[in-house]
Parts: C-alpha cells; structure tokens; sequence
C-alpha cells in the first residue's frame, strides 16, 4: 500500500544518456534528468521514509529476498530513491553557500534538517533508503552515476573538469569544491553507517550497541557532564536505564581540568580506536571540534585515525560491498590523488586537503571491509587500477600536506601491502605444492624488495635535488658526537644584544576554522585571529568616580601615562582562520542582518552590533570586533631583507647621539594667523602633539661624529629588497592599527590621523601588563603559564610591532613614527615648555615605543623603510635606558618613610650616580633626609625588587620579538629574580653594576640632575603599580570592592575580566543570552528582573556582582 502511494505521487521524470568513462571503456549511463537548481523540491518526503523504516523490518519475516521485485512492480528503484536524493543534494547545496541570495529560509531548513535535538532520525531514514538502493540496485555503478549527476559532479570524478577550455570563475570552484566534499561525505557514510540493526549483523551491532556508539562519539569531542550527554542524544530518553551502565563500561568520572569542582566524563584509553572521524551523527561543529580534539591526542602516538573495524553486512545489505568496488568510485580516489600528487603549476585547481583525506578515508574503510568480508577483492582492485602506487607517489611528492593525512597514507600503504601477502600465502597454500610454494614466495620477496629499493632511490634522488646546497655545506666529522637530550634546554639564554641566543626558527602551521585548511603561516594566503579590541581602565591608578561632582569618561592619550588611566586592550579566542575565509564569514553575517532588518524580523535577535563590525567567533562564538594578523618569526622576515652588519654602537655613545638628536629638533614654523590658526585650534590637540619638533641633524653628521656604528644602528632596508609580507598581509596590519585607533578613540576611521600607530603600541603594552598582572596575582612562572590562546595573542602582537615599521608602505605613517622618536626624546632631554615630562609616561609602553620608533628616526620621503627588528640593534640600549629611567620614577614614588628604612652607614665605595639622584628627588620634595647617612646597598636591592615587573614584561616583549626561549634557571624561577631575568635580557647581573656606567650618569645628568627643578613633576606613582580594584558608586562614599585582576582567568569565584569603560546598557529578558564586554559597571541601573536559566553564557568583561543581580530581583544595595 505504501509503495502504491508513492508510485501514485511520483512524477514521471524524463531520463537522458551520458557516455562517461571512469576506469575502463566508456559506456552509455541512463539518468533521471532533474535539476534541483531550477525544479520544485519537497525536503517532507514522510512516505519514502516510512517504508524505509519497514523494509529494514523485512529481514525478520524473512521477506527480504523479495523485497526488489515487489518494489519494481510498482515504480523503479532510481524513481523510489530520487526525492530522497533530492533532499541530501539541496541540503548539501545550502551548506556549500549556493542559496545565500534567497535570505535566511533555506539556512533555516537545513539547520533543522541537520538538528537531531529537533528531528530524530530524520538524516538517518534518508541515508538508509539510499542504502537500500545501493544494496539491491542490479547495476551499481549505474546507480552511482545518478547520484553524482544529481550532485553534477560526473566531468569532477572523470577528470574532464580538468583540461575544459572554458575559464571557471573562483565562486565555481569553489562551490564545485564544496558539492565535492559533500558527496564524498555521502558515499562515507553509506559505506561506513552499518551499526544499524537490519543493515550490519553479528556482535556489533545491536539497539545498546548503537546507543553505545553515540554516546562514544560524543565524549571523542571532549570529556562532558551527565547533563549534557542526556541533551545531545535524543534516544537517551527511551533508554536511560542502559545509560548508566554504558557509561561505566566506556568512560571514567574525574575533575574536569577546566573547573577542578566539576566532575565529568572521560573516554577510557584504548576505545578511541572505535571513532569514526566522519561519523554521522555529528554536526558539522561537532565533527571538526572532535577531529581536532582526536588528532591532537593521537597524533602524537602515531595514530592517524583511521577507520574503525566494521561489522558485516547483513544478507538485504549485502549489495553494499559493490559500492567501495565500484569503477565509479575507484575513479573519483584516483583523480584526486592525481591532482593532489601534481606539483606544476598547472595542476588542477579542484583539489582540498579535505578530499584527499576523504578518500584516503574510503580507501581505509574498504581495507577494513576487505579484512571482514571473504568475498571482498578491494585490496586486488588497489593494485589492479595502481592505487596504492599513486598513493606513493603523493608520499613522495607532498610532504607538506598535513600530518594526519600523511600518516594515514603511511597507515594504508602497510594494510595495503600486509592484504596483498595474505592472499599470496593462501593461495600457494591451497595449491599444496611446497618446491611451487617456496619459489612464489621467493619471487614475491624479490619484487617488493625491489619495488621497496626503488622507491628509497626515488626519494633520496627528490630529497639530494630539493636540499643540493644544504648538502655541499655539510662536512663529514669522523668522530660522531653524542647528543644529550638534557642539554637541549640550555641553562642559560640571551635574547638581546651582541651575546644573543642562535634563534632556531620552526615553520607552523594552522587549521583554518572555516575551510579546513591548513596553511603555513607566512604563505600567500594570510592567516588572522579572531580579536576584540577595549578601552580600559583597570590597569589606571586614580581612584574611581565616588558618585559626587561631574563625572568624566577618559580616553587615552598619545602615550601610555605611568598613571595608565585609559588604554586600550587586545584579547583573543585563539582561533585561527584564512582573511580571506574571514571575509566571506563577516560578509554572510553582514548578509543576514541586511536581510533580518529588510524582512523586520525581531526572532534570532543578535546581541552583537554587526554594523559596528562586531561578529562572533564560528567557533567557540566569543565575542569579537576585529582580526589581530598572524605573522611569522620575524627572522623569516628579516631573509627577505639584505645582511647588515651587527651595530656595536655602546649604550654611552647611544645617549651621546640621542641627545644631540633631541638637542638639533626645533619647533616647526607656526602657520599664518587667521583662518588657518582658527582651524588649528580647532584640532584635537593630541593629533598636531607630534608635529611640534622637526629634525635637523643628519645621519651623515652623527656619523662623522661618532663612528660608523651609528649609521649600522640606523640602516634601512635597500630599495632592491623584497616586502617582509604579501600585499594582503599588509592591509590587514593595517585594519588591524585602524581598528585599533576607532575602537579606543570611539570615532570613524582617519588614514590621516598620527595617533594610528601610537595607540598600537598603547594595545600592546596594555596588553602585555595585564597579562603579567594576571600571572602575578594567580602566582604562575612567567614562562609556559599563558593559555594557548594568550600566548597566541602576545606573539602576534610583538611580531606586529617588530614589523610594522618596515612593512609600512605609507609614507605618513613612517613620518609619524619619526616624529614620535622626536618627541620621545625631547620628552627625556628637552628643556620643558610644551613637551611633557619623560617621567610622566610609563617606561613599558614608552620601551615598546622606542624600539618601533627609533629605527626609522632618521627617515625621509626619498629613503627606505627600516629594517625588521632583530633583538640585535637598538632594542637593548632602549631597555637599558628605560631601566635608568624608571629607578628615578620609582624613587619619585617612595614616601619619605620609605626613605627613612634605608638609614644606615654609608660606605664611600658604594654608587655615588644613586646618592645624587636622591639627594636630587629628597630636595624636589622637600624631605628632610640627610642622603650621605644611607645604606645604598641595601636601596639598591629594594629598587631591583620594584624593577622585575618591567623586567617581566620585557621578557614577554622580546621572548616573543626574537623567538629565543629562556634558560633553564629562569624557567625554574617562575621570572621573580631579577639576576635571571637581566642576564635573559642581556643587562648587568645587577643594577650597581650598570649604574656604575658612564652612560648612566649621561642620562641621568640630562635627564634629571641638571634640569631645573621647575620643570620636574613632583610625584611619580607609588610602585609596584597595581590595579583598581573597586567598582564605580553611584552613591557617595559607599564602596564595594571585587576580585583582583587575578581572576582575569578561569578562577571558579571570578565571573569577569577588564572592566571597560562604563556605559549605560538595557536589557530585555529575551535577549539575555550573550553579554557584551561593553555592558556598564552601574548595575543598579539595569532595570530588569531576571530568572537564573537565561543565565547562558558570560563574556570576560562583566562584573563580578552579575551573579547576585542576575540571581535575585534588583537590590539597590548590591552595588
């Protein structure tokens, strides 16, 4: 009855030949004709799905033998499967992005076709019935045929795509890319989804099995709670007295690592080896996050993941063993390892990594069919159709694929080979003659090891040709030297100066989170990290706005003050994607909100402002507001750059030649009165700060003065040299230092504005001070303590700043930064009047700047850009002075108490640069302390205690700058001793020993000691500098104090982050699921009362009393 209902239902479709060839003659293949871009296409198909559900029942009325003939009576089999067909091909369509101009409809469709949470056995019934077609259909690969002809993809498996004369656009391949990974994904799981009761048979497979299996799958993502395992399987609901008992027979209950109080369930060691890497029942979310989860773990081990053993087939099913042998499908593996095996550069254009590890996959799956199945010939097909060859033949050419993808090539070439001498040792068996036996073995030894010589020839020749000049530079020793594992990590390393560290250079490589690529960073497609840009203020030391008087919003200024009320942040996920992938992705969203706001849709509402440049990340959905570029070692950059001799200019004559700098700058001529002073006026003052001082001495006079080592301190890059990165690369760094600027400044974008690059550095050093704070407070070492996703950020970071400058291609923005060098040091060594004072700023965020100022300071419109920063240059005489400058600013910040701790008898012999300076600072602010009755001994180890937070910063700087990783002692020590880091840094064991220096007493005297006292701030912050640790009042007097910048991390009783600056948000219920890192400190003024279920997800910028708000109705006295 049921067949008559869809016979009765089922148009006519009109059928057309194809003469395709796959592995063999061309032949003449029938095909329904029906295009699912121009047709109608139901994805209800409710009968078809009923009856798939009982024909699997047929097996056990034993009606199964006839089950082909009673459906031909009624409609052909091809008719029975097409609206099933129809529906997997336009899901696969709306996933591989072909129906984005029809709005988000179709988006909708298939995310709750894919859902099972919302519709059970909807995906399953659908690959059951083609199943069922594939195992009874007479012709397989006729039934194959129509299947990709739905697809279109019969000229992708023929190879014609390939030499057509007709020029494909980008968007064609890449939609023909991704129906090929879908269709790939199909065949997968019609070969590999036989755990079904009714389609597989013996032990492995039962209704508990199958239970088992899911839940197996599940926890192969990641170890999860109880709770969650009974949401995210929708069957548990009918079996939860077997849930408990899989449970304990599959996984171990432990702490959670991420939340030590939360007990959750782990996978037992040795059942990985049953997950299926392309499981069905997995969302696509679900599939890459256990893909990547999986291959960490096991990779590791050697394990590439391959397929899981197989059941067989039950006797209705047993048709499905043609499919894996099929020409059809034989020739779709051979193209793609054609194509990924050619290296020209014309090879073809429609190849992914991820097809190649499809059908590497299929190949494993009909290895493991071949070792379950007598009646299986897969492994003599391979070898027939040379398979296995082109296999070895990829090996060989590609070493650069991935991992896992070679490893499993590797995993196939050995099962491959061990079939093929099992059935040559059964076969000479059964023919029961020994002298015939010995000899076939004999000849079947010589031809694999000849084969196995010849493919060792094969590669030594490739590897001699690829490494020739790697090769003539070795020289043989005669005496081979023993390698100590143990010494690999030296004790002690270098990463700044003439004694620096040898940088060992390692090329990375990362997993696009959207397309699934790998790519190595540096290559012509740019890699970029989902980031969020903030202003803060918890870093600042002035005290909060109490409630009275007129409250004002700071913003941050030109440089990074030693007060640090206001900067600008940098976060990060970590996640890694292609800019061109991020593009497209922002693009969609983009998409939808234009759609969303045309259709005036208020469901699916957004928490995040689109049209502000706001997205959330694909993956782990954090917030986010820009991309942060990913760059490579700067020491590859500095390769494409000419070899310039090592500067050996002394700290000494480095202060000489600075001063005489900051001396020769004058004030730039003032324009004309009247309109023009009127428009001057007018400008933000912070924008025309830099443009006071120009430059008048040359390079060519300081070095006549002073030696060539000044002008090899400042040598540019030649006008031959190539671009340190690609074009793309640069516009990102680019949107990166724009958004910067528009996201802390709140204002529209301005190419011309000079605060662009400086408000770069201020991310960074904010950025960079926080996280050592966080460090501090959680008391972690300073190395290997960061999360994957900060070390990430701090990398990235630095590597921006230690190339900025030479990948700038704007001459602007290089004037800017020289104009900054200027003002810098006139800051230090000018003589007041409108320059503010150097012990204003704060010496971190004033070294970041510096060092990517000063190598272009002697910059012109006709020179070069400067040359990518080493750790080699200037770097450590910038350390050294801002380590000078900060004694005096932490001086300045001891109460007179303090000074009165280091009374003492006063030795002659110790630093006389250290009493003078206190003298200096004692009569500024009129202590009454007599300096010559002091222990300086003693001050001076006080002072090296309050300079190792710059020192640690400093370290996270230049470890990231130069790639060069710390000694073993400094490793140990957690970064808390100030000896271990100065020697990583490449300063004096101790601070006497560098104020001893002559160029210490030539700053400090230009500095300090011989400027009038009018022109001296009083006061400096109290150091160590900490962070505010209380929250705005609207109430006058009344505090409230939160958890410290520890907690910026996971802390169990920590529920937020930096705090931005306060503004005032509303919020309605429904909308509450994800919070903004914007949303205001004055909690009291969110008027809502709020269940705790619409609780979800928190983002690191909300306060600490959001939980007692969000919990109970609202308290005025909360805050």
């Amino acid at each position: 009855m049921t067949l008559d209902k869809i016979a009765e239902h089922t148009p006519k479709y009109q059928t057309m030949s194809k003469h395709l060839g796959f592995l063999g003659m061309p032949q003449m293949f029938e095909v329904l004709e029906f295009d699912v871009l121009q047709e109608k296409v139901s994805l209800h198909v409710p009968l078809h799905r009923f009856l798939v559900n009982l024909v699997g029942e047929t097996a056990k009325y034993d009606l199964h033998s006839t089950i082909l003939r009673r459906i031909e009576n009624s409609l052909p089999l091809l008719n029975l499967v097409e609206p099933v067909l129809q529906v997997l091909v336009i899901i696969s369509q709306i996933n591989a992005g072909m129906w984005r101009r029809n709005g988000n409809q179709a988006d909708s469709q298939a995310f709750i076709y894919n859902n099972r949470t919302f519709f059970p056995g909807i995906r399953e019934a659908d690959l059951l019935l083609l199943q069922v077609g594939a195992a009874l259909t007479p012709n397989i690969d006729q039934y194959l045929v129509n299947i990709l002809a739905r697809f279109k993809l019969t000229k992708w498996v023929t190879g014609d795509m390939d030499t057509e004369s007709v020029v494909r656009s980008e968007e064609f391949v890449e939609k023909c890319n991704a129906l090929a990974e879908h269709w790939l994904n199909l065949v997968i799981a019609m070969v590999g989804e036989r755990f079904t009761d009714g389609v597989g048979s013996g032990s492995l497979v039962s209704p508990r099995l199958e239970l088992r299996r899911d839940i197996l799958h599940l926890l192969c993502i990641e170890p999860l709670p109880h709770s969650v395992i009974v949401k995210r399987i929708p069957s548990i609901k009918d079996s939860e007295c077997e849930l408990d008992e899989i449970l304990d027979e599959i996984s171990e209950l432990k702490s959670s690592t991420k939340n030590p109080g939360k007990k959750v369930y782990y996978l037992r060691s040795g059942l990985e080896e049953e997950y299926n890497m392309f499981f069905y029942g997995y969302s696509k979310e679900q599939q890459t996050a256990a893909q990547e989860y999986q291959l960490n773990t096991r990779l590791k081990k050697g394990d590439p993941c391959p397929p899981p053993d197989l059941p067989s087939l039950s006797p209705l099913f047993s048709g499905l063993e043609r499919v894996l042998e099929s020409s059809v499908l034989l020739q779709a593996v051979s193209c793609t390892l054609r194509r990924i095996a050619d290296t020209s550069t014309s090879r073809s254009k429609y190849v992914l990594e991820s097809h190649v590890h499809k059908v590497l996959f299929l190949v494993g799956l009909g290895l493991r069919q071949d070792a379950s199945t007598s009646s299986s010939r897969f492994t003599s097909l391979l070898n027939q159709h040379g398979v296995i060859d082109l296999i070895q033949r990829m090996v060989n050419s590609r070493p650069d694929l991935p991992e896992h993808i070679n490893k499993l090539a590797s995993w196939i070439l050995g099962q491959g080979t061990r079939r093929t001498e099992d059935r040559v040792e059964d076969m000479d068996t059964s023919e029961g003659s020994s002298d015939l036996l010995r000899k076939r073995r004999a000849e079947a030894a010589a031809a694999r090891k000849a084969k196995i010589l010849a493919q060792m020839s094969q590669m030594q020749k490739t590897f001699a040709t690829e490494n020739k000049t790697l090769l003539d530079s070795i020289q043989d020793d005669k005496e081979p030297m023993a390698v100590d594992t143990e010494q690999d990590i030296q004790m002690v390393t270098v990463c700044l100066g003439p004694q620096q560290t040898e940088i060992k250079e390692a090329n990375t490589r990362h997993q696009c989170i959207l397309c699934q690529e790998e790519e190595s960073i540096g290559s012509v497609h740019p890699l970029v990290m989902a980031a969020y840009i903030q202003r803060t203020t918890t870093l600042s030391q002035v005290g909060s706005w109490n409630g009275s008087g007129e409250r004002t919003f700071p913003s941050p200024g030109l440089h990074l003050e030693a007060s640090r009320v206001c900067s600008p942040h940098v976060s990060s996920c970590g996640h890694i994607m292609h800019a061109r992938c991020y593009q497209k992705y922002f693009d969609s969203q983009v998409a939808k909100e234009r759609d969303r706001n045309i259709n005036l849709i208020t469901r699916n509402f957004m928490n995040y402002d689109v049209q502000d440049g706001e997205y959330t990340c694909p993956i782990c959905e954090r917030l986010s507001n820009t991309v942060l570029p990913v760059l490579p070692p700067l020491s590859s950059l500095r390769k494409k750059q000419s070899k310039a001799p090592v500067p050996e200019l002394g700290l000494n004559t480095f202060v000489k030649v600075i001063k005489d700098v900051a001396d020769s700058c004058t004030p730039k001529e003032k324009q004309k009165e009247g309109e023009e002073e009127e428009k001057e006026k007018k400008k933000d003052e912070v924008s025309c700060f830099l443009s006071c001082h120009s430059k008048q001495k040359t390079l060519r006079e300081l070095t006549l003065a002073y030696g060539s080592e000044v002008r090899d301190s400042f040598k540019t890059s030649l006008k031959d040299d190539k671009p340190p990165v690609v074009e793309e690369m640069q516009n990102m760094m680019s949107g990166f230092c724009m958004a910067v600027y528009t996201r802390s400044q709140d204002v529209n974008p301005d190419e011309m504005d000079p605060r662009v690059p400086l408000l770069l550095h201020q991310a960074v050093s904010t950025t960079l001070l926080s996280l050592d704070l966080q460090l501090q407070q959680e008391s972690k070492p300073l190395f290997g303590s960061l999360n994957t996703r900060d070390d990430e950020l701090v990398r990235h970071l630095v590597r921006l700043i230690g190339s900025y400058p030479a990948c700038c291609r704007v001459p602007y923005r290089c004037k800017v930064l020289q104009d900054n060098g200027c003002f810098l040091l006139n800051s230090m060594f000018g003589d007041g009047g409108s320059v503010r004072c150097v012990f204003d700023l704060d010496m971190f965020g004033l070294l970041v700047s510096l060092i990517s100022s000063l190598p272009g300071l002697f910059y012109s419109e006709t020179s070069t850009p400067p040359r990518v920063l080493s750790g080699l240059g200037l770097e450590l005489n910038c350390l050294k002075i801002c380590v000078l400058l900060q004694i005096v600013q932490i001086l300045r910040g001891y109460p007179e108490r303090a000074f009165v701790e280091f009374a003492g008898v006063h030795n002659k012999s110790e630093n006389q640069l250290l009493q003078k300076v206190v003298g200096r600072i004692a009569r500024q602010r009129q202590f009454s302390l007599d300096v010559k009755k002091m222990n300086y001994s003693r001050l001076s180890s006080r002072l090296e205690q309050d300079l190792v937070p710059l020192l640690r910063c400093s370290a996270l700087l230049f470890n990231s700058l130069t790639d060069i990783p710390p000694g073993q002692q400094l490793s140990q020590d957690g970064g808390t001793v100030y000896k271990n880091l100065s020697v990583y840094l490449g300063l004096p064991v101790s601070l006497s020993l560098l104020l001893d220096t002559p160029a210490a007493n030539t700053l400090l005297d230009s500095t300090l000691l011989n400027k009038p006292d009018s022109n001296q701030v009083e006061t400096s912050p109290s150091f160590p500098l900490t962070f505010r640790r209380s929250v705005p009042c609207l109430k006058p007097g009344a505090q409230k104090q939160y958890f410290p910048v520890g907690g910026l991390t996971q802390s169990t009783e920590w529920r937020g982050g930096l705090i931005p600056l306060p503004r005032i948000v509303y919020i309605q219920p429904r909308y509450l699921f994800t919070f903004n890192p914007d949303i205001c400190l004055h909690l009291t003024q969110i008027f809502v009362n709020i269940q705790p279920r619409y609780m979800l997800t928190f983002f690191p910028a909300i306060c600490y009393h959001f939980t007692q708000i969000f919990v109970n109705i609202f308290n005025p006295d909360i805050c």
